[in-house]
């Protein structure tokens, strides 16, 4: 994918053509870095393009499109000022066909609900991964209907929608929490077979004969499973199945 970072070059408020636009931070460290780990992608002193009449473009496609970058352009005027100019290059949020939302639209939902904390202390590439994988774990599911274009790669939407219910988008968002929080759906669903364990005082009992339906469909929320619930074919009908 193409990721292309660009810088305008003003002198007494009128565009003007630069001596030379560089990508390089003031330590000439670097052009182009991953923001976390802050390995090197472009080095320092790397020449730009000349677009237009003070503007000047980078175009770079082998970036990671889950992890966040950051560039800084060396701007030198004719007059001998140099300038540094900072920007980040974000991650690129989910496509329609690889999560029922992005992270804006998770984060709206999360801004009002409580213990959001796995969340909120989440980099952006894990809220992302999240997302994606709560998105696999609901298409395992078997919902009623059928999908609204046959060849549509996920589950929803369905019937005549053109859109996927705010309530997918919810299950989508909460199961994202779960997982961050470190709940385990494989886990979750082996504990199944434990009648009772304790720890100092503290001791949980399962009753096998009352399993919690949403661990056996590998849903690692109960509030993800009340908003999925109402779309589902038939709830005592789900896949047992498991990967490795």
């Amino acid at each position: 994918m193409s990721r292309k970072i660009a810088v305008e070059n003003y002198e007494n408020n009128v565009l003007t053509d630069a001596t030379t636009v560089v990508l390089s931070n003031a330590t000439s460290v670097y052009g182009i870095r991953e923001k976390v780990s802050g390995i090197v992608v472009v080095a320092a002193g790397t020449a730009t393009t000349k677009a237009a009449t003070g503007i000047y473009e980078y175009d770079i496609t082998s970036l990671d499109e889950t992890l966040e970058y950051e560039y800084v352009f060396k701007i030198t005027r004719s007059s001998g000022d140099i300038e540094y100019a900072e920007g980040i290059i974000g991650i690129v949020s989910p496509t329609a066909d690889s999560s029922y939302c992005d992270t804006d639209e998770a984060q709206s939902y999360f801004d009002g609900r409580l213990n959001t904390d796995a969340w909120d202390d989440a980099s952006g590439t894990d809220r992302l991964k999240a997302l994606i994988q709560a998105t696999r774990l609901i298409d395992r599911l078997n919902f009623k209907g059928e999908k609204t274009d046959s060849d549509q790669d996920l589950q929803f939407p369905r019937y005549d929608d053109t859109e996927v219910p705010d309530d997918i988008k919810y299950a989508c968002s909460e199961i994202a929490l779960a997982l961050l929080d470190g709940v385990d759906p494989e886990l979750e669903f082996e504990n199944l077979k434990m009648v009772s364990q304790g720890y100092a005082n503290v001791r949980s009992t399962y009753d096998s004969e009352i399993p919690l339906e949403h661990v056996i469909a590998g849903i690692p929320s109960v509030a993800a499973w009340r908003y999925l619930r109402p779309y589902l074919r038939d709830v005592n009908a789900v896949d047992l199945s498991r990967v490795s």
